[in-house]
Protein backbone atom coordinates (compact mmCIF):
# COMPACT_ATOMS: atom_id res chain seq x y z
CA UNK A 1 0.00 0.00 0.00
CA UNK A 2 3.05 2.04 0.77
CA UNK A 3 4.48 1.80 -1.95
CA UNK A 4 1.29 2.29 -4.37
CA UNK A 5 0.98 6.19 -2.56
CA UNK A 6 4.52 6.56 -3.18
CA UNK A 7 3.77 6.00 -7.19
CA UNK A 8 0.68 7.76 -7.30
CA UNK A 9 2.74 10.88 -5.49
CA UNK A 10 5.13 10.86 -8.03
CA UNK A 11 2.51 10.53 -10.81
CA UNK A 12 0.76 13.45 -9.27
CA UNK A 13 3.65 14.98 -8.82
CA UNK A 14 4.81 15.15 -12.81
CA UNK A 15 1.23 15.55 -14.10
CA UNK A 16 1.07 19.19 -11.70
CA UNK A 17 5.09 19.51 -13.38
CA UNK A 18 3.88 19.44 -16.91
CA UNK A 19 0.80 21.48 -16.45
CA UNK A 20 3.16 23.92 -14.74
CA UNK A 21 5.80 23.46 -18.00
CA UNK A 22 2.44 24.23 -20.05
CA UNK A 23 1.14 27.09 -18.44
CA UNK A 24 4.73 28.74 -18.34
CA UNK A 25 5.03 27.89 -22.32
CA UNK A 26 1.07 29.42 -22.99
CA UNK A 27 2.42 32.62 -20.98
CA UNK A 28 5.34 32.50 -23.10
CA UNK A 29 3.54 32.31 -25.93
CA UNK A 30 1.09 34.64 -25.24
CA UNK A 31 3.91 37.16 -24.54
CA UNK A 32 5.94 36.47 -27.26
CA UNK A 33 2.70 37.45 -29.36
CA UNK A 34 2.16 40.63 -27.50
CA UNK A 35 5.73 41.71 -28.18
CA UNK A 36 5.03 40.89 -32.03
CA UNK A 37 1.24 42.99 -32.16
CA UNK A 38 3.47 46.09 -29.99
CA UNK A 39 6.30 45.79 -32.57
CA UNK A 40 4.46 45.78 -35.61
CA UNK A 41 1.20 48.04 -35.17
CA UNK A 42 3.87 51.55 -34.94
CA UNK A 43 5.42 50.08 -38.43
CA UNK A 44 1.95 50.07 -39.80
CA UNK A 45 1.17 52.98 -38.42
CA UNK A 46 4.15 54.96 -39.40
CA UNK A 47 3.23 53.63 -43.37
CA UNK A 48 0.26 54.88 -43.52
CA UNK A 49 1.73 58.18 -42.22
CA UNK A 50 4.27 58.00 -44.81
CA UNK A 51 1.71 57.25 -47.19
CA UNK A 52 -0.29 60.46 -46.08
CA UNK A 53 2.41 62.42 -46.46
CA UNK A 54 3.24 61.37 -50.00
CA UNK A 55 -0.19 61.78 -51.07
CA UNK A 56 -0.28 65.31 -49.23
CA UNK A 57 3.28 66.31 -50.76
CA UNK A 58 2.28 64.93 -54.52
CA UNK A 59 -0.89 67.39 -53.91
CA UNK A 60 0.81 70.35 -53.25
CA UNK A 61 3.73 69.97 -55.33
CA UNK A 62 0.74 69.87 -58.88
CA UNK A 63 -0.80 73.03 -57.04
CA UNK A 64 2.31 75.01 -56.82
CA UNK A 65 3.37 73.68 -60.35
CA UNK A 66 -0.33 74.77 -61.92
CA UNK A 67 0.55 78.16 -60.08
CA UNK A 68 3.84 78.87 -61.18
CA UNK A 69 2.58 77.98 -64.72
CA UNK A 70 -0.61 80.43 -64.52
CA UNK A 71 1.48 83.45 -63.31
CA UNK A 72 3.76 82.32 -66.38
CA UNK A 73 0.86 82.90 -68.52
CA UNK A 74 -0.59 85.86 -66.92
CA UNK A 75 2.96 87.58 -66.56
CA UNK A 76 2.40 87.48 -70.61
CA UNK A 77 -0.91 88.55 -71.05
CA UNK A 78 -1.73 92.15 -72.43
CA UNK A 79 -4.91 93.81 -73.26
CA UNK A 80 -3.50 94.27 -76.79
CA UNK A 81 -0.42 91.99 -77.77
CA UNK A 82 1.56 93.41 -80.22
CA UNK A 83 2.96 89.93 -81.41
CA UNK A 84 3.62 86.35 -81.53
CA UNK A 85 6.06 83.67 -81.85
CA UNK A 86 5.53 81.94 -85.11
CA UNK A 87 9.14 79.49 -84.87
CA UNK A 88 10.75 78.80 -81.89
CA UNK A 89 14.76 77.13 -81.93
CA UNK A 90 16.89 76.36 -79.45
CA UNK A 91 16.83 78.56 -76.34
CA UNK A 92 14.34 81.56 -76.60
CA UNK A 93 13.19 83.53 -73.40
CA UNK A 94 11.05 86.66 -73.00
CA UNK A 95 11.12 89.38 -70.21
CA UNK A 96 7.64 91.24 -69.63
CA UNK A 97 8.04 95.20 -69.72
CA UNK A 98 6.38 94.44 -66.51
CA UNK A 99 9.14 92.32 -64.78
CA UNK A 100 12.50 92.19 -64.53
CA UNK A 101 13.34 88.08 -64.79
CA UNK A 102 13.60 85.75 -67.74
CA UNK A 103 11.18 83.12 -68.64
CA UNK A 104 11.42 80.76 -71.63
CA UNK A 105 9.43 81.60 -74.55
CA UNK A 106 6.68 79.21 -75.75
CA UNK A 107 4.92 79.35 -79.37
CA UNK A 108 1.39 80.34 -77.54
CA UNK A 109 3.01 83.46 -75.46
CA UNK A 110 1.91 86.54 -76.23
CA UNK A 111 4.07 89.79 -76.93
CA UNK A 112 3.30 93.21 -75.19
CA UNK A 113 4.37 96.35 -75.72
CA UNK A 114 7.62 96.39 -73.81
CA UNK A 115 9.02 93.20 -74.12
CA UNK A 116 12.35 91.81 -74.81
CA UNK A 117 12.95 88.79 -76.94
CA UNK A 118 16.26 87.08 -76.19
CA UNK A 119 17.73 84.23 -78.04
CA UNK A 120 21.05 82.35 -76.82
CA UNK A 121 23.75 80.93 -78.86
CA UNK A 122 22.77 78.32 -81.89
CA UNK A 123 18.83 79.32 -81.54
CA UNK A 124 16.71 81.19 -83.60
CA UNK A 125 13.12 82.61 -83.53
CA UNK A 126 10.50 84.38 -85.41
CA UNK A 127 7.85 87.37 -84.69
CA UNK A 128 4.66 88.15 -86.23
CA UNK A 129 4.03 91.33 -85.39
CA UNK A 130 0.38 93.05 -85.78
CA UNK A 131 2.11 94.99 -88.46
CA UNK A 132 2.23 91.97 -90.62
CA UNK A 133 5.77 92.25 -90.19
CA UNK A 134 8.05 89.33 -89.52
CA UNK A 135 10.95 89.42 -87.60
CA UNK A 136 13.64 86.46 -88.03
CA UNK A 137 15.84 86.59 -85.08
CA UNK A 138 19.38 85.28 -85.32
CA UNK A 139 21.01 83.41 -82.45
CA UNK A 140 22.76 85.93 -79.47
CA UNK A 141 20.44 88.25 -80.28
CA UNK A 142 18.30 90.70 -78.34
CA UNK A 143 15.45 92.76 -79.03
CA UNK A 144 12.58 94.91 -77.40
CA UNK A 145 9.29 96.16 -78.59
CA UNK A 146 9.45 99.12 -77.69
CA UNK A 147 5.81 100.32 -79.50
CA UNK A 148 4.62 98.47 -82.18
CA UNK A 149 1.59 99.66 -83.91
CA UNK A 150 -0.96 98.76 -86.16
CA UNK A 151 -1.75 101.57 -88.31
CA UNK A 152 0.14 101.69 -91.35
CA UNK A 153 0.37 105.13 -90.81
CA UNK A 154 1.70 105.28 -87.44
CA UNK A 155 5.29 104.78 -87.03
CA UNK A 156 6.42 101.71 -84.39
CA UNK A 157 9.60 101.85 -82.68
CA UNK A 158 11.98 98.62 -82.30
CA UNK A 159 15.32 98.46 -80.08
CA UNK A 160 18.01 96.34 -81.32
CA UNK A 161 20.41 95.74 -77.91
CA UNK A 162 22.57 92.88 -79.97
CA UNK A 163 22.57 90.53 -82.11
CA UNK A 164 20.89 90.61 -85.51
CA UNK A 165 17.32 90.30 -87.23
CA UNK A 166 15.65 90.28 -90.64
CA UNK A 167 12.49 92.27 -91.42
CA UNK A 168 9.87 91.11 -93.43
CA UNK A 169 6.79 92.62 -94.84
CA UNK A 170 4.07 92.29 -97.91
CA UNK A 171 3.53 95.86 -97.60
CA UNK A 172 5.54 98.76 -96.69
CA UNK A 173 5.62 99.77 -93.20
CA UNK A 174 7.09 102.98 -91.28
CA UNK A 175 9.19 101.45 -88.66
CA UNK A 176 12.31 102.92 -86.71
CA UNK A 177 14.92 100.79 -85.21
CA UNK A 178 17.31 101.89 -82.83
CA UNK A 179 20.56 100.32 -81.53
CA UNK A 180 23.57 101.50 -79.57
CA UNK A 181 25.30 103.11 -82.62
CA UNK A 182 22.84 103.55 -85.25
CA UNK A 183 19.09 104.05 -85.66
CA UNK A 184 17.36 103.39 -89.05
CA UNK A 185 13.88 104.91 -90.12
CA UNK A 186 12.34 102.32 -92.55
CA UNK A 187 10.11 102.56 -95.03
CA UNK A 188 10.16 98.90 -96.94
CA UNK A 189 9.34 95.78 -97.21
CA UNK A 190 12.53 93.66 -96.17
CA UNK A 191 15.97 94.64 -94.57
CA UNK A 192 19.11 93.10 -92.16
CA UNK A 193 19.69 95.23 -89.69
CA UNK A 194 22.88 93.95 -87.01
CA UNK A 195 24.77 95.34 -83.74
CA UNK A 196 28.68 94.08 -83.42
CA UNK A 197 30.88 94.61 -80.96
CA UNK A 198 31.62 98.43 -81.65
CA UNK A 199 29.51 99.03 -84.74
CA UNK A 200 26.48 98.25 -86.68
CA UNK A 201 25.40 97.34 -89.96
CA UNK A 202 22.17 97.53 -91.98
CA UNK A 203 21.11 96.25 -95.60
CA UNK A 204 18.39 96.93 -97.17
CA UNK A 205 16.45 94.66 -99.93
CA UNK A 206 13.49 96.55 -100.41
CA UNK A 207 12.28 99.74 -99.48
CA UNK A 208 14.10 103.18 -98.88
CA UNK A 209 15.93 103.45 -95.11
CA UNK A 210 17.41 106.65 -93.54
CA UNK A 211 20.03 105.33 -91.69
CA UNK A 212 21.52 107.91 -88.94
CA UNK A 213 24.29 108.17 -86.27
CA UNK A 214 25.51 111.53 -84.72
CA UNK A 215 27.83 112.06 -87.61
CA UNK A 216 25.05 112.47 -89.92
CA UNK A 217 22.68 110.54 -92.07
CA UNK A 218 22.33 109.14 -95.16
CA UNK A 219 19.53 107.79 -97.42
CA UNK A 220 19.55 103.71 -98.37
CA UNK A 221 17.63 102.09 -101.41
CA UNK A 222 17.40 98.26 -102.12
CA UNK A 223 20.49 96.88 -102.54
CA UNK A 224 22.56 99.74 -100.39
CA UNK A 225 23.93 99.48 -96.73
CA UNK A 226 25.65 101.23 -94.63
Amino acid sequence: MQKQKKIKHRVNKTILAKQADTQIVVKATIIRSDIRSDFFIPSIRSTKLLRDRYAYLTILLRTLLIVGLCGQASAFACDQPVGHFSSIEGDVSVQSGQQSGWSTAQMDTQLCEGDSIRAGKLSRAAISLITDAVLRLDEETTVTLVDVVPDPEERSFIELVAGAFQSLSRHPRRLTVNTPYLNGSIEGTEFVIRVNEDSADITVFEGTVIAANEHGEIPLNGGDSA
